[in-house]
């Protein structure tokens, strides 16, 4: 007998790993878009159906019919292959240049959610999910006990992006800010001084990041550009612990994207009774809280398409052999969480940002 087997192979290597993720001998997905759209992908077997007698033999004239097995259907990503490539080189020269223990990088379209980049160093080879490419980590492994060693796989097959939660730090002040204008507690045109602490909070040290150089007066645009935390504590207890939890909430932040990836966590934020001014103050400039990549990633989108938080896409289509469209999988947009107007305000402080302060995010065009 000649029985058919298959095998799934991943041509490009250690290309979008934790998009793609990996299956199991028995071809299951166990990890990224083999796991969520396994029922999709895996078709239904083939099988032979006939008379048998107690003892399990095919009976000679009984019935005997054999079933052809049914292909699965191909997904079609939302993943740009070149911006993916130019993503995944980034964070090997960022893993390089900052001898960083982590790197994660995602690209995402903000008018319609869609994935077009999500690379994480170090990663793996789906074709041998289980060896680490790194040599030095190959051999710290070779001598791990079979537990730690299990632990070790379930941490590399682990997607940064989606599953794991961090303190965004000054990423967190678009946020900010955009509440601030919403609520109208400022505008552009709203001035702070910063003179190098945060003098608000009564015996507490909180400093700005220049406090040997502090940035003096400086309208809410400027405040951006110089990344100052004086301004934003201020900016942050303006609008008070109440409403910055409502809005964070909004821009949904304390719940699942939606991307259809297993494994996403929750992000962590204080509620307004638990929250002292100096929480508020720290948070405002994205310290004691934690969110993941890609909840950072869809509020910021929001910010930048007029103010539509959107469930992030990472397969588009479902596909048969021939190439028909079976299925599409269209953009969802699960709220609103500011005004078009705050979100042009913004936009047009994210752009001075680039061209005026960190002068090297600018390119010409856009």
């Amino acid at each position: 007998n000649i029985i058919e087997d298959n095998k799934r192979i991943y041509p490009y290597g250690n290309f979008a790993p934790y998009v793609l993720g990996f299956t199991n001998v028995d071809q299951d997905g166990l990890y990224g878009v083999e796991a969520t759209y396994n029922d999709y992908l895996t078709g239904i077997p083939g099988r032979t159906v006939f008379n048998k007698d107690a003892h399990g033999r095919e009976l000679p004239f009984g019935y005997n019919e054999y079933y052809e097995p049914e292909d699965g259907l191909g997904v079609v990503l939302t993943i740009d292959e070149v911006i993916q490539h130019y993503s995944e080189s980034a964070a090997e020269k960022l893993m390089k240049d900052y001898n960083a223990k982590r790197v994660t990088i995602i690209v995402m379209d903000p008018n319609n959610g869609d994935i077009l980049a999500m690379s994480s160093k170090p990663d793996y080879d789906p074709n041998d999910p289980k060896k680490p490419i790194d040599e030095i980590i190959q051999q710290e492994w070779s001598t791990l006990p079979s537990e730690e060693l299990q632990k070790a796989w379930f941490d590399m097959w682990r997607n940064p992006a989606v599953n794991d939660i961090y303190e965004p730090g000054s990423t967190f002040k678009l946020l900010t800010t955009a509440i601030a204008l919403e609520e109208n507690k400022a505008t552009p045109n709203t001035t702070y001084y910063c003179d190098g602490f945060v003098r608000q909070i009564p015996g507490e040290n909180i400093k700005c990041w220049r406090y040997y150089r502090p940035h003096g007066q400086q309208t809410l645009s400027e405040a951006i550009q110089n990344s100052c935390n004086d301004a934003l504590a201020e900016m942050g207890l303006n609008i008070g612990k109440e409403a910055f939890y409502k809005y964070l909430k909004s821009f949904g932040l304390e719940e699942r994207s939606g991307i259809m990836l297993n494994g996403e966590a929750l992000g962590l934020l204080k509620e307004p009774i638990n929250m002292k001014d100096v929480d508020v103050v720290t948070q405002s400039f994205g310290q004691g809280v934690a969110i993941t990549p890609i909840q950072l990633t869809t509020a910021v989108a929001a910010i930048s398409n007029g103010g539509k938080l959107l469930e992030p896409r990472i397969v588009k289509q479902l596909i048969d052999e021939d190439g028909n469209i079976v299925r599409n999988f269209e953009s969802k947009v699960r709220r609103n969480v500011i005004s078009k107007e705050t979100s042009q305000m913004v936009l047009s402080i994210m752009k001075d940002v680039a061209e005026s302060g960190t002068k090297q995010a600018y390119r010409p065009g856009y």
